[in-house]
């Protein structure tokens, strides 16, 4: 147990004293190339913060598309929902009352969505072509009815560094740590004279 201990106490020394260490500085100069050669992978996507809320137009447990009359029952409270929507009412609100998704009901359907990510062609191109603050009009896809309000537009362009930096630097230590981290249990080993015993079922 007490090598044990002397063992963690060495791993979390290593942790504190990295920055000292040649393959931190390694990463760093390999960070500062990333900063400087391939910015290109560092692109942000366009990006649409918004409202939604959501009819089914199937069956969700066994994805068999509902009666016509169902579908225009939905239709109909959808677009009285929609009027509710465009006269000001709070969306959020509408969302939690009136959606048949239950995460939209616990969040007020509020989500941030790349072009990718969508399914759907015909929400894809509401999304992406709507204005900050303009309510859909009710869309029909084949699974359900979808009403959203665009609260948001963040467009294409670089991530800035200083968010990337931090992610970029870990994933560069973390892969030099595991690179070196069999030399330097090799050397723990023998420095502490530890003994690794083979598991319960391989002595079988």
């Amino acid at each position: 147990m007490a090598r044990r201990g002397r063992f963690r106490r060495l791993v979390k020394r290593l942790e504190v004293e990295g920055k000292d260490t040649v393959f931190y500085k390694d990463g760093l100069k390999r960070l500062e190339d990333i900063k400087k050669a391939n910015l290109a992978r560092l692109d942000r996507p366009e990006t649409v913060r918004a409202r939604m809320i959501v009819w089914y137009l199937i069956e969700t447990a066994s994805r068999l598309e509902l009666p016509e009359d169902e579908q225009r029952a939905k239709e109909e409270r959808a677009r009285k929902v929609l009027d509710r929507a465009r006269s000001g009412e709070d969306f959020a609100a509408l969302a939690r009352e009136c959606s048949e998704d239950p995460e939209v009901q616990r969040t007020g359907g509020e989500y941030v969505a790349t072009r990718d990510v969508i399914p759907h062609p015909q929400v894809r191109a509401a999304l992406f072509g709507m204005a900050v603050d303009q309510v859909s009009d009710v869309i029909r896809t084949p699974t359900g009815l979808y009403l959203m309000k665009v609260l948001e537009r963040q467009p294409p362009g670089k991530l800035p560094f200083d968010r990337a930096e931090p992610v970029i630097r870990q994933a560069l230590v973390d892969q030099e740590a595991e690179r070196r981290l069999p030399e330097y249990f090799e050397k723990l080993k023998k420095e502490y004279e530890i003994e690794v015993l083979p598991a319960a079922r391989d002595l079988r």
